[in-house]
């Protein structure tokens, strides 16, 4: 409970900053896990900016990602680039990248 507290004050880049510390542990699922829930809280930022309607859908990225694109958001190439950033696998090598 404490550790999800301390999660939930710090902000997005912070969050990627840890991520890429517990990756340098050797921890990549938990890194993926950490860059994965970053994601989608931006995402579901970017719908509530745009007004899409998501509190009746299914809270996860793809539902997310499917409001942006039927709301005219975001278009097929860049729904499918973030599907793939959003699977663990793929987080992990994300975290990499980070400078």
């Amino acid at each position: 409970m404490r550790f999800a507290s301390h999660l939930e004050s710090k902000s997005a880049v912070e969050h990627l900053c840890l991520a890429r510390e517990i990756l340098v542990r050797g921890f990549q699922s938990s890194a993926g896990s950490v860059a994965r829930s970053v994601l989608e809280a931006h995402v579901r930022r970017l719908c509530a900016w745009h007004g899409l309607d998501i509190k009746n859908h299914r809270s996860n990225i793809a539902a997310y990602l499917f409001r942006l694109k039927h709301g005219n958001v975001l278009n097929q190439d860049a729904v499918i680039e973030l599907q793939r950033t959003a699977s663990t696998r793929t987080s992990r090598v994300s975290i990499r990248s980070l400078p």
